[in-house]
């Protein structure tokens, strides 16, 4: 099943992989236009889960508000 990505979680999610790895947001153009190729996720996936490990954790390791939205972001990158 696939989920429709609003403009506002692609314009998160291209700042987030513009400041991790600025040649990867060429795969959230893909998200966009509907042709995001397998490979182009699993940077994406990556990409974010690191995101999500150094900067989304508060120190109990729970998700802080940009976890959050990092998890939810993942969540829409897995079903496109």
């Amino acid at each position: 099943m696939s989920i429709r990505a609003t403009p506002q979680q692609l314009r998160r999610l291209a700042e987030i992989i513009q400041r991790r790895n600025a040649d990867a947001v060429v795969h959230v153009d893909a998200i966009a236009s509907g042709g995001l190729l397998a490979e182009g996720r699993e940077l994406l996936l990556d990409l974010l889960s690191a995101e999500l490990i150094e900067r989304g954790l508060d120190p109990t390791d729970e998700p802080n508000g940009l976890g959050l939205e990092v998890e939810e972001l993942i969540d829409l990158v897995s079903a496109t």
